[in-house]
């Protein structure tokens, strides 16, 4: 493994997928043809991965990537990549990926497509999500959250309809859903509102801490923190687990090649 620029402190995109065909976690890597490195940060059945892979394609600025140049193959330059990957689910044969920057969707398309995969991918659906955070406690709340599952929505963002003066609003906070302003925008009849992205920050004890951000196009994304691979990916089935329970999971055979994520 390489001492990677990019391997955190950095944003990471998440996908989640379902492959019958894909029958254990080590043959992951076979979706990376060209030099792929792989270690175990904890092992187990449902563990994470880390691995880094040469591609010969320059996804993120060319100033940072330059740490991270490989070996020129056939006069084209080769940049080293970090993933993170692991089981969901080991039972249905769900697992995530962690990729650093949303182009290399196509990238890890590709590597399905030669091995004959088809996977489903799930996305989000931030409608349910923004209902089940509204009503908790109300109406339900989720298996996973009285086991100690914390969960809170710290961004909201919205697309603004019938008013051409501002498209779009985003509210950030501790609890942006019990301020004033959402009710405002909710409570206005003139006005239709219509949500395109959350973040939500969650907790478990023993555990760890991750603020994901998803859009109802099905990206995922998260910003791993320095050297926090141990207290960030453990979150990511539990935040899986958190999505099913709501019943807010929808499955797609294809990675978003647009999103409404902001640049932060």
């Amino acid at each position: 493994m390489i001492n990677s620029i990019i391997s955190s402190s950095h944003h990471y995109y998440l996908a989640f997928f379902e492959s019958t065909q894909l029958k254990s976690i080590n043959k992951i890597v076979d979706l990376f043809p060209v030099n792929p490195k792989s270690i175990s940060l904890n092992p187990g059945s449902e563990g994470f991965s880390h691995l880094q892979e040469e591609i010969g394609s320059l996804y993120g600025s060319e100033i940072l990537l330059a740490k991270n140049k490989g070996r020129d193959r056939k006069g084209i330059p080769h940049y080293w990549y970090d993933f993170y990957y692991g089981f969901v689910d080991q039972e249905r044969k769900i697992y995530f990926i962690c990729y650093p920057y949303s182009k290399l969707s196509r990238f890890l398309e590709r590597g399905f497509d030669e091995k004959a995969l088809k996977p489903n991918f799930f996305k989000a659906n931030v409608e349910k999500v923004l209902e089940h955070m509204r009503n908790r406690g109300k109406k339900t709340i989720s298996r996973i959250e009285r086991q100690g599952f914390e969960i809170d929505i710290t961004k909201y963002t919205a697309e603004v309809k019938e008013e051409a003066n501002a498209n779009k609003v985003s509210l950030v906070g501790a609890n942006p859903l019990n301020s004033r302003i959402f009710d405002v925008l909710n409570d206005d009849k003139s006005i239709t509102i219509e949500a395109t992205a959350l973040k939500i920050k969650c907790r478990k004890d023993k555990i760890g801490e991750i603020e994901l951000a998803f859009d109802r196009l099905g990206n995922f994304r998260f910003w791993l923190k320095k050297n926090s691979q141990e207290v960030t990916l453990p979150m990511i089935k539990f935040v899986f687990q958190f999505f099913s329970e709501i019943s807010s999971l929808d499955k797609t055979q294809f990675l978003s090649r647009h999103t409404f994520l902001e640049d932060e």
